[in-house]
């Protein structure tokens, strides 16, 4: 798997899970007794946010799964890329300091 195919495939599968997420929004508004469990019902709530405000703007669960799934993956997408571009140079940098060590 090539490099862009792994970001492409890794901000799919994030931006598509919290687009359905939205959907299931009614769901996770009552936050579970378990202490864990709760944390996690929260955090994930805090991050459907951004698909939430325009989909009670419109009324429609669905605009927010539409929201927070391109906002997700283009989050993903990005940062994959900034990770990407410091590891390459990371790599051409690493002979160098080699060579003043040895």
């Amino acid at each position: 798997m090539t490099k862009n195919a792994q970001k492409m495939f890794a901000a799919a599968i994030v931006g598509l899970s919290l687009g359905i997420a939205t959907l299931d929004m009614e769901k996770l508004s009552s936050i579970s007794a378990n202490p864990i469990l709760g944390v996690f019902q929260e955090g994930l709530i805090f991050a459907l946010v951004p698909g939430l405000i325009p989909s009670v703007a419109v009324g429609s669960l669905w605009i927010g799964c539409v929201v927070n799934a391109t906002f997700y993956f283009a989050l993903i997408w990005s940062i994959s890329s900034l990770l990407q571009r410091h590891r390459r140079k990371q790599r051409k940098a690493s002979p160098i300091q080699e060579d003043h060590l040895g």
